[in-house]
């Protein structure tokens, strides 16, 4: 089923959303419908192994979330495969449209993700902290084709989600959106005029660049800086 850019401009609801189905009845609201049916590299989701269809999505259950602009509570899942916010109505799989710098806060799990423009690409990023110097993750899940045994010494394989390792990015003073650097070096220079003190606070703090709770001390220290 073929994508379908939907723009719903109506009044703003005062009273506050408890259905999916009342999602788009957003004021400047624009979502993607997309059918429940779309197709991955010849296969339905569905037909890849059970055991990994949940590696999908951040939670499996559609809760409660926060968008910024917005004033109602929104029931939504985040699909980590299609780096898409979902809800249901019809019985269909809808998609927010991705606005840039447009933040959703999952209160109960309390994690928040931010739309980020990456090379003209608008993505969804976990937020790990926010300030003149941010932190975020990248999650990732790949789909991995089965393979049809081709004769009876071979056994054959199903389709499967297969969740990658997390990838980190830093955001400082405004620059571009970078991947973590992995040397010593690069690391330090990401911080600019201050990188010595951030040397200094590392060896005095015994941090390890190498474990994310460490890089968002690390981050909580540069921006008292």
């Amino acid at each position: 089923m073929k994508n379908v850019k939907v723009l719903v401009t109506i009044v703003i609801l005062i009273q506050t959303i408890t259905m999916f189905g009342q999602l788009e009845r957003q004021n400047g609201l624009s979502i993607t419908i997309k059918g429940p049916n779309t197709r991955i590299d010849g296969v339905t989701p569905e037909d890849a192994s059970g055991k990994t269809q949940h590696l999908r999505f951040l939670t499996e259950e559609y809760i409660e979330a926060k968008i910024t602009g917005l004033d109602d509570t929104f029931y939504l899942r985040f699909n980590i495969f299609a780096d898409e916010m979902e809800f249901i109505k019809d019985g269909k799989i809808y998609f927010l449209s991705k606005i840039e710098n447009q933040e959703i806060h999952f209160t109960k799990l309390n994690r928040n993700f931010k739309v980020i423009n990456v090379n003209d690409e608008l993505q969804y990023f976990e937020i790990n902290f926010k300030g003149k110097a941010s932190l975020y993750t990248k999650q990732q899940v790949v789909f991995k084709k089965g393979k049809v045994a081709q004769n009876q010494f071979e056994s054959a394989k199903k389709s499967k989600f297969i969740q990658k390792k997390d990838t980190y990015y830093l955001k400082v003073n405004n620059d571009e959106l970078i991947k973590l650097p992995k040397s010593k070096n690069d690391f330090y220079a990401v911080f600019g005029e201050n990188s010595k003190k951030i040397k200094t606070f590392i060896k005095k703090e015994k941090l390890n660049r190498k474990e994310i709770t460490d890089v968002i001390k690390v981050v909580k220290y540069y921006n008292t800086l």
